[in-house]
């Protein structure tokens, strides 16, 4: 039997115009929560855009030049989402999404 909350998930992801994710403080174990990464994989394989934010500038992934985990960034930017560290560009971004 397949728990309801996995429904919802799939339904809500699936009628969605894009999913934004927000992260403001230090990711302890270098990656983002499985939740936000399953969340950003499920979008992107439905061919929807994510955008990303992340205040917080301390290192927090696998590599120096990335703001979040590698595939995460990758998903990101698959569909043309962002990954905006200011929310002053948060109506830039959401322009860019929705053109």
């Amino acid at each position: 039997m397949v728990h309801s909350y996995t429904n919802i998930y799939e339904v809500k992801l699936s009628k969605c115009d894009f999913v934004m994710r927000g992260k403001n403080e230090a990711i302890l174990e270098n990656d983002v929560d499985s939740g936000t990464a399953s969340e950003i994989g499920y979008a992107t394989a439905l061919g929807k855009s994510s955008l990303g934010y992340r205040g917080d500038f301390r290192l927090a992934a696998d590599n120096e030049g990335s703001l979040v985990n590698l595939q995460v960034e990758y998903f990101i930017h698959k569909n043309g989402g962002r990954i905006i560290t200011e929310i002053a560009d948060l109506r830039e971004a959401l322009q860019k999404v929705f053109a």
